[in-house]
């Protein structure tokens, strides 16, 4: 209400008792109020607002609520220098609340704070609301292990833990902080390393290579002129073989000529013979073979209607004859019931006449029985009119349902029937027939067979023409392929390493190696304005061969090297690093004159680039020499071949074209090359698909005439079955008529059957209530019966029992003859619906016997007319098949013929193509010898023949390659070098004092975390004892413990609870009952008590799954516990009151407003035995 009380809890046992709902839990939500819990919905209220009291009709609205703890703080637990603490919580009727300490008002986590310093929380293990002593049972194993964590106060480690983590991330930052500048010195340091000794031999290798090309100019120079005179052979060998080669097809043009002349007069001949006789003869055969397919279509589709009708007679006439049988045994045995009927009826009067005498001769006394017996009979019969009145609602429900099925399976049948019918089958045929016989006509105007010989000689002509713009694009395309061959016939004589490169080229194409990737001239392609520039820009890395990785490599050089074939160089994509760094010499592609950086000059796949990047490195593409002198220093290649070295090195003069082995193929003649051949190959394939067109031609002027005739016998036997269709179609939708009208009738009928079925079902429902009402109402009366019941009573019960049988024999009786006679009259009903369906059935069959029998002597007569005109026909087909022949072994001979003498003009074409790649050879080798000869007056011929030309070669690109993979140099790396050296030194040292004062940290929290884990199994094993033994006090000769999840890594698990009641099994707690649960929680909450006492423990109903026991055993535990800490405990059990230090009594009075009053118990031993709630009497 509005007072304000307060309630002494002093030391040791309290009991709050009382009825249910008189507010003993009120006590419980006031102390979890004060103490900061957040949640209303633990405390019985949708909100903190709602715990204001809202007021009865004699006691106005509270306007907040407020409580106040008072702790004796004589020890000085709290960290506050007073005696008393008092902590106190207001809330008001909005929700606003406000915490106070020694009335100093405070922030609730202040209190938090300041209750967990004596081991209180607002939802400690100390307090257990009512039904929540199980929460211990339910909670998680980690939740669990967490309480045994919270009370062995291992907080303090984690905190040094989370404090060592800390230094150690700063010692782990500095580290990297270290790392990467001794990472970018050691890189600093192995780059001056490589620069100092590329240095050193980029001398010794300009040295070599000078003396050595000398040899190879020379040894060159015997090679071409050797060569030379090989191709002027193999040209004078060519020519003669072109002149023999045209000799013959000039022979072969003339026997086409002659070919062709015969074949135009057998073609005439063939068309004389088909014009008259054959043809009129292939019309009537037509004619004939068409009617006849449409005379035994019909006779099938009839047969089959004919089959179908009847195999449904006879299937409808054997449900007939069943449905007579059984009607016959129903009215059977409907008349034997009926005499039993009679008989029990007879029985039933004389046993009524017996029991109303008997009734007349009881005493007066017993008019009491009797007029609730009377009452009781009258209740019966109105009992059995009800059921009587039922099973005739349900005999008429089955009935209906019986005729429901009926009509559904007619109104089914009506539908096969329409299905039957194949009205639809009969259109589509139609409409089909008619669609034919438009496109038979529509056919047959397109015959013209002038038309098509006219055409066969326009196909002709173009073939011709066709020929001769197809030997032009030949000798196009290999006069081109001719110019773009002479760098490659070039490389064929003075390629270095050439059977090496071709040998690794051909493991490529035939798959013996994979990732092959190909040759570095062979994988990209530029513009002819770009060509002379990046053919010396790359120079001999230009044969070099690209391959996917090193294992590529190998297996290639192993392949060469057991062959002895030479020397190849590979670059492997998966190891190579490119040195392309264009951002470092970005200053000179903005000048004047730069045009762009040498591989963005040239177009590749992407996946290569690597390759690319690796041949052209920073070479920078430039206009002209002059250029160079307002660029910094970089490698630079002009448009024409000049080259300017990172170092200063310059190399240039007059540019020979071809002068490097390899160079990339052009865009511009790739582009003409492609147009050429894509042209060439759409003519061949017109040149392909005009013989054929021709060949199709001529087969169908050979069939023109026959399909005229053929067509036209096909329009004739089409009209006629359309004819024949439009007939049937009319008889059979005036049978769908008829069977739709029926059909709508029998739906009709269904829908009528439903409504009464509907009716029938809601009056059953209502006598059903009835009949329940009026049996409660004979139950009763019943009862009153058998408390007057005497021995002449008896006697009369008795009879009325029999009665009563007898009463429900005749109900049974009844409703077994309404089944029978509703199941009689449906299969009645159904047999007169299937005889009217049988004689339906038969008329059609009738009349479908009659079609086929006129079917079958029309079919006779077309069979023995088409006989006779195939006879005919076949006379004069076996006269034209003879010349037909001829025609056809000429045209096979004219063929042969063409193919032969296009076979001697390609190899004619070929030769001509052949001599000028050999003349294009010729001219590169004369082009080199006279290379070789310029170049040969700066070197004095050795005296020594070299032997192998491609080892030399090899030598010398080896050398070129490495030197120019050297540049630039950087001559200071020496002096550098040291100066590095001394700096990586000091921060290797820095880095390894970093590294040490890292393990000490790790070394430190790996203590504390040893510790943690003591501490923690310390209190473990203490709680875990204390368990065993209060869980045996609680239920001797049973067996509890705690079992860690991983007791190599306590902290990794969590902590189940193992318990074995007395005469059980070891169980886990979840298949506990409720009783051994509560137990059990018990035990867990006073091992924890007893290892750190909490200063109060509040306890609603923990006792109200327990046997009074088991309230007992609870009860002493509790009272010898109380020597440590402050108990209040809500109960309803006598044997938990009677240990109790004082009692609590609540009360609801009648303005619905709790009381409580208190009792010492000493004081009122002398009362003697309490009440169940004692505090009545106080």
């Amino acid at each position: 209400g509005n007072k304000r009380i307060a309630v002494p809890l002093h030391k040791g046992f309290t009991c709050v008792v009382g009825p249910n709902g008189s507010g003993k839990s009120n006590l419980f939500d006031a102390i979890s109020f004060v103490l900061g819990r957040m949640s209303a919905k633990s405390m019985r209220a949708g909100s903190i607002a709602d715990l204001v009291f809202a007021g009865t009709e004699k006691h106005k609205p509270a306007e907040y609520a407020d409580v106040s703890i008072f702790f004796d703080n004589e020890d000085g637990s709290f960290p506050i220098d007073k005696k008393e603490v008092i902590i106190s919580r207001k809330v008001d009727k909005s929700g606003k609340g406000v915490y106070r300490v020694n009335n100093k008002r405070e922030t609730r986590s202040y209190v938090v704070d300041l209750l967990n310093s004596v081991g209180l929380t607002p939802d400690g293990y100390n307090m257990i609301a009512q039904g929540d002593i199980t929460r211990f049972i339910k909670m998680s194993s980690f939740e669990r292990r967490a309480i045994i964590e919270e009370i062995s106060g291992i907080q303090e480690f984690d905190e040094k833990k989370e404090k060592g983590l800390r230094e150690l991330q700063k010692a782990e930052e500095n580290i990297a902080r270290v790392d990467l500048v001794v990472k970018e010195v050691a890189s600093q340091l192995n780059r001056l390393e490589n620069e100092k000794n590329d240095a050193l031999r980029y001398q010794y290798l300009r040295d070599e290579i000078a003396k050595d090309k000398g040899k190879l100019i020379y040894g060159e120079l015997d090679e071409c002129t050797s060569q030379r005179l090989e191709l002027e052979e193999s040209i004078a060998d060519k020519q003669e073989t072109i002149e023999r080669l045209n000799a013959e097809a000039e022979d072969l043009h003339e026997k086409i000529a002659e070919y062709e002349e015969r074949s135009k007069e057998i073609e005439s001949e063939i068309e004389e013979k088909r014009e008259d006789e054959y043809l009129a003869l292939s019309r009537e055969v037509a004619r004939l073979s068409s009617q006849l397919d449409t005379l035994n279509a019909r006779k099938e589709m009839k047969s089959s209607s004919l089959q179908s009708a009847r195999s449904k007679i006879e299937q409808l006439s054997d449900t007939h004859a069943s449905n007579e049988s059984q009607i016959a045994g129903m009215n059977a045995e409907i008349k034997r019931l009926q005499e039993e009927l009679s008989e029990l009826d007879a029985e039933i009067g004389e046993k009524e006449r017996t029991y109303a005498s008997l009734i007349d001769s009881l005493e007066e006394t017993s008019n009491k029985f009797f007029e609730y017996k009377e009452e009781a009979d009258g209740m019966e019969d109105h009992i059995a009119g009800l059921k009587d009145q039922e099973y005739s609602l349900r005999n008429n429900l089955t009935s209906l349902n019986e005729r429901e099925s009926a009509t559904a399976e007619r109104i089914e049948s009506l539908q096969n029937d329409l299905a039957d019918l194949g009205i639809d089958e009969i259109e589509s045929e139609l409409a089909e027939t008619q669609r034919t016989l438009e496109e038979k006509q529509h056919e047959r105007t397109r015959l013209d067979v002038g038309r098509l010989r006219e055409r066969e000689r326009e196909l002709s002509s173009h073939l011709d023409a066709i020929e001769r713009k197809l030997i032009a694009l030949r000798n196009a395309i290999t006069e081109l392929q001719s110019q773009m061959g002479k760098k490659q016939e070039s490389r064929d004589v003075q390629g270095r390493n050439k059977s090496a490169t071709d040998e690794v080229l051909r493991l490529m194409e035939t798959g013996e190696v994979e990732g092959i990737i190909g040759k570095v001239s062979d994988l990209g392609t530029t513009s002819k304005e770009y060509a002379v520039a990046l053919e010396v820009a790359a120079g001999a890395r230009m044969k070099d061969i690209v391959v996917e990785d090193s294992d590529v490599a190998r297996s290639c050089i192993s392949i060469l090297k057991k062959k002895k074939l030479g020397r190849v160089t590979f670059i492997p994509l998966a190891e190579i690093s490119p040195r392309f760094t264009p951002e470092r010499y970005s200053g000179n592609l903005e000048r004047e004159g730069a045009i762009d950086f040498a591989i963005n000059l040239v177009s590749f796949k992407e996946e290569h680039r690597k390759a690319f990047e690796f041949v052209f490195s920073n070479t920078l593409i430039i206009r002209d020499i002059d250029v160079s002198r307002s660029m910094s220093r970089q490698r630079m290649v002009t448009l024409d071949g000049d080259i300017i070295e990172a170092s200063g090195i310059m190399t240039g003069g007059y540019w020979r074209p071809r002068r490097y082995l390899e160079s990339f193929e052009t865009k511009e003649d790739e582009e003409e090359l492609a147009r050429l051949m894509g042209e060439k190959e759409n003519f061949e394939k017109q040149r392909t698909s005009l013989r054929e067109d021709l060949a199709s031609l001529r087969e169908e002027i050979e069939n023109a005439s026959q399909a005229d005739a053929r067509l036209s016998a096909e329009i004739a036997a089409a009209r006629k079955s359309a004819g024949e269709l439009e007939r049937s179609l009319g008889s059979k939708r005036s049978r769908n008529q008829a069977i739709e009208t029926s059909l709508a009738k029998a739906r009709e009928s269904l829908e009528d059957i439903r409504g009464r079925m509907s009716s029938h079902e809601e009056e059953l429902a209502t006598v059903e209530e009835q009949l329940r009402e009026a049996r409660e109402r004979k139950d009763a009366l019943d009862a009153k019966v058998e408390e007057y019941r005497s021995e002449s009573v008896e006697r009369s019960q008795k009879l009325a029992d029999e009665l009563a049988k007898k009463r429900h024999e005749r109900e049974e009786l009844v409703s077994s003859i309404y089944s029978l006679e509703s199941q009689r009259d449906t299969l009645a009903a159904r047999n007169a619906s299937i005889s009217d369906e049988i004689a339906s059935l038969s008329s059609d069959a009738e009349g479908l016997e009659t079609e086929l029998s006129s079917l079958e002597d029309e079919i006779g007569t077309a069979e023995l007319d088409l006989e006779n005109k195939r006879d005919e026909e076949s006379a004069l087909s076996s006269v034209l098949q003879d010349i037909k022949e001829q025609r056809d072994t000429l045209r096979t001979t004219l063929s042969a013929t063409r193919d032969r003498r296009e076979k001697v003009m390609g190899r004619s074409a070929k030769a001509e193509a052949d001599i000028k790649a050999l003349e294009v050879k010729k001219e590169g080798l004369d082009e080199q010898i006279r290379e070789l000869e310029e170049e040969s007056a700066s070197f004095e011929r050795p005296k020594e023949v070299v032997e192998d030309l491609k080892e030399l070669r090899f030598k010398i690109g080896r050398m070129e390659k490495e030197k120019e993979e050297l540049e630039p140099i950087n001559m200071r790396a020496i002096e550098e070098y040291d100066e590095v050296e001394s700096r990586y030194l000091l921060l290797s040292s820095k880095r390894d004092k970093l590294l040490e004062e890292k393990t000490s940290i790790l070394r430190f929290i790996d203590e504390v975390e040893t510790k943690k884990r003591d501490v923690f199994m310390q209190a473990f094993d203490v709680v875990s004892k204390n368990f065993t033994e209060i869980f045996d006090q609680l239920s001797p000769q049973g067996e509890g413990n705690l079992v860690l999840e991983d007791d190599e890594d306590p902290f990794g698990g969590g902590l189940f609870i193992e318990a074995r009641p007395a005469g059980k099994e070891l169980v886990r707690t979840e298949s506990m009952s409720g009783g051994e649960k509560a137990l059990t929680a018990l035990a867990f909450v006073f091992a924890i008590q007893q290892y750190k006492p909490a200063p109060f423990y509040i306890l609603d109903e923990i006792d109200a799954h327990l046997d009074d026991d088991n309230v007992r055993k609870v009860s002493e535990l509790i009272k010898h516990s109380c020597e440590s800490s402050q108990f209040i405990v809500v109960t309803h059990r006598d044997a938990m009151m009677a240990r109790a230090d004082r009692l609590f009594g609540t009360s609801l009075q009648k303005d619905k407003i709790s009381r409580i009053v208190s009792v010492e118990l000493e004081q009122v031993a002398e009362l003697g035995d309490m009440q169940r709630y004692g505090v009545a009497e106080v």
